[in-house]
Parts: structure tokens; sequence; C-alpha cells
């Protein structure tokens, strides 16, 4: 065990105003209504570890590399014990690899990249500064402001309110004080993908960037606090789990008929309202969670998995409208790499694509004392060339071919023979202290 030190920052992205509008169609974007960040956070102990969130939809492999190299020299971390993670925050422009862009956006695409990679340096400048003995707590909150999303139509399966389904409304806190007892960072976790906003046209015509439900929630949290707080977003489960209510909404009929509406700038009060209504679970968690730890093992591993493989019909997305007869069609084998991380007897697991039930189940079977479950971040596995990207659905929506399955590059069965897999690396894990590894499989 070492004394625990931490530290925090947050810096904006500079999204130029003389970039508005751009591209066409429902995909125009035309301002921004809130301003998206980067956090960082910094914890010290036997390790030297940083987890960075990037409030944007994805980042692509060069951007990635750059944020790892700038974090690592602003905060003097090991590059294999930096997580960076995207928030999907599908309320903000998909900024694609050079090679999915047209020509007139390679140059817009490069230079947000830049301004992702300057912002998460400038994060990580702050939080190094920052770095002082802290005390950790942890508690959890209840939210119901997100909902599962798969819903069936006379259509087929498609994108709605599915209340009737599985959801994971828990929001696990790790609150981190200063000697003084004053929190200076927060830590939270939701599962719920970022899309309040998203596809909502304004009455200017055009999308307005916005960092969304998780974006609103730590704003609020770190208006709160105050004293230079930093609430960092550890995104959940997302892949069928959404916001109850929406800007740009599917409507469920009788006879199993749906419609769509848009709200258009009435949604804004929407996101306010939410984001409040997370931000207080989280205050509920932190204002519960006892600062009793000061010292800290923390253990960083991954594993890697080969799992039966799907072919996915067209990228980046599929899937436009809910399809009737839709049936799986095998492909080889890809791999999956989990990232997991130790905290005392707390276990941080990053497994991209679950649906909330698979992740409840492992919550449920994990021999740890806490696990939270986080999306896909980039850590210390390597990257291989049969990494599937897509989620990994549990069987049951195979069977009613849900979205979250259509949208897969593995088949049906991957998400149970990871689980089963993980489940026994972490009874490994728990009865070796102290050994932290790459274990490849």
């Amino acid at each position: 065990m070492c004394l625990l030190m931490a530290g925090a920052g947050k810096a904006l992205i500079d999204y130029p105003e003389d970039i508005f509008p751009f591209r066409e169609g429902k995909d125009t974007w035309t301002g921004i209504h809130d301003v998206p960040c980067v956090r960082v956070l910094i914890i010290d102990a036997n390790i030297r570890f940083a987890y960075v969130s990037v409030e944007a939809v994805v980042l692509d492999g060069e951007t990635t590399g750059k944020i790892r190299e700038a974090v690592s020299e602003a905060g003097g971390i090991p590059s294999e014990n930096i997580w960076i993670s995207s928030t999907h925050t599908v309320s903000t422009p998909h900024f694609f690899p050079v090679e999915h862009k047209t020509g007139e956006e390679n140059p817009l695409g490069i230079l947000m990249n830049e301004h992702f990679v300057r912002a998460a340096a400038e994060a990580a400048r702050i939080a190094e500064k920052r770095v002082k003995p802290v005390r950790a707590g942890y508690a959890q909150g209840y939210c119901t402001v997100n909902t599962n999303r798969m819903i069936p139509t006379n259509e087929g399966w498609w994108i709605g309110n599915g209340e009737e389904f599985p959801s994971d409304h828990s929001v696990p806190v790790i609150r981190l004080d200063g000697e003084d007892g004053i929190p200076v960072a927060i830590i939270y976790n939701y599962a719920c993908e970022l899309s309040v906003m998203d596809n909502s046209i304004m009455r200017d015509g055009g999308r307005h960037v916005t960092a969304d439900l998780a974006g609103a929630a730590s704003s609020f949290v770190e208006a709160e606090y105050g004293n230079d707080l930093v609430a960092v977003f550890m995104p959940g489960p997302s892949a069928d789990q959404g916001p109850v209510y929406r800007s740009l909404r599917i409507e469920r009929r009788k006879n199993g008929g749906y419609n769509q509406t848009d709200l258009q700038d009435d949604g804004w009060l929407l996101l306010e309202q939410a984001g409040k209504r997370l931000a207080e679970q989280i205050i509920v968690a932190t204002e519960n969670a006892e600062c009793s730890i000061n010292t800290l093992s923390a253990e960083a591993y991954c594993k890697t998995y080969r799992l039966p493989g799907q072919q996915l019909r067209g990228l980046p997305n599929p899937l436009h409208a809910p399809i009737k007869e839709w049936k799986s069609a095998p492909a080889e084998d890809r791999t999956r790499s989990v990232e997991i991380m130790i905290l005392n007897d707390t276990v941080i697991i990053s497994a991209g694509g679950l649906s909330a039930s698979t992740a409840m189940h492992i919550k449920e079977t994990s021999p740890f004392l806490r696990t939270i479950i986080t999306e896909s971040v980039s850590g210390r596995a390597k990257k291989l060339p049969t990494d599937g990207a897509k989620g990994l659905a549990d069987e049951i929506s195979y069977e009613r071919g849900t979205v979250h399955a259509k949208n897969s590059e593995f088949g049906k069965g991957a998400a149970e023979i990871l689980v089963s897999s993980l489940i026994d690396f972490l009874k490994e894990l728990k009865s070796i202290p102290n050994s932290s590894e790459d274990a490849d499989q």
C-alpha cells in the first residue's frame, strides 16, 4: 500500500465559430449550445495512472496516440498506465479518421483532432499541478433518467423507450478529498447513451454541439462544489441504454406502430432537467461517501478474448430503419480486449458494447467488493487486426433481432463466452494480490 495522491484538471475543446455551418442535410451543424471538455484524473500510488475523458463521439487511432503522448509528457505517466475514453457523446459531430472524410472535411477533421489533443494536454498539466494527498470514499446513487432503448414495432425492433426491458439505474461514485475534507475530484459511472439532443434540428435549420447528459451533470456538480473540483464521467454500458426523454423522440403507438417528433429548441429544457437529476444523485452519493482510504494499491491488467464473429453489413452504421426479416451471418472469429484496473477492493472493468443485463450480471458475480463497468478505453491492450469495434449483444438480442445485435461484429453467444471467461479471470486476480501484468488469450 502507498500513500494516495491525486489531481484533476479540465480544459475546453476549441470549436472555432467560423466552422459553422458545415455538412448538409440532417447532419448540418450550425452552432454550439455548450462547449465540450476534456477532463483528466491523475492517481498516484504504487503506480502513476491517468484517466482521460474526452467529450466526443469517437477518437481515431492517430488522435488517441497523440493524446497519450501529450498526457504522458504533461503528467510524467507511463503510456501503458493511461486510459483514454471518448464519452461517445453523439450530440457532437463525428470527426472520422482521414480515410472516411470527404476532401472538404479533411482539414476540419485534422484541425478538430488537434484541438482534442491540445485540450487533453492542458487538462493533464492542470491535473499534474494539483496532485496532492487525498482520501477516497465510495457510495452509490440511483437515477432513472435512462431506459432500455430497444423496442418492438410492427416493422421489426427499433430504437425508442423500451421501459419494460432491463436498465441499470445505479450511479457509482468515487469521491476524492483533500486533507482539508474538501472534494477535489468525483468519478461517476452511468449507463446511458449521451443523446438527449441527438439529431434534433434547431429552428435555425441545424444541429447544435452539446456535451449532452453527462456534460450537463458534470457541470452542475462542479458548480455545486466549486474550488476547482472536477467531475469525471466514466460511461457505463450504453449499447441498449438511452435517455428517457429525448428532443427527437420515437413514440410507440397501437398495433406496433410508431411516429417521430422533434421538440427542436424546446429540447434544451429536457437536457437541463435530466442533467440536474443525474447531478443530484451524484451529489447524494458524494455526500454519503465516507473518505477513509488514504493508501492505495493500484493494479492494471488487460485480457484479450477470441469470440465468434458476425458479418457487419455496411459501415459505419448499416441501420436507418427497422428490419423485420434479419438473420445473423457468421464470420471469422474476432477479438475483444478488456482493460481492468484494481483499486484496493474496487475493480473497474472496461468492456465495450455490452448490454445492461450482461453488465449487471458481471457486477453480481464479480468476486470484488465493488465492480464498476465502463465502455471501451484505449489502454495497455495491443490493437489487433481482428479487434471488433461494434457491440457485444446478449443472446436474446439476436433472437429478437434488435439494433444492438444487427449492428455488431460479434455473433450470438459471444457476450456469454466473454462473461464466463472474464469472471474466471477476476477470480484469479482476486487471489493474486499486487501482481500487475498483461494476460492475453
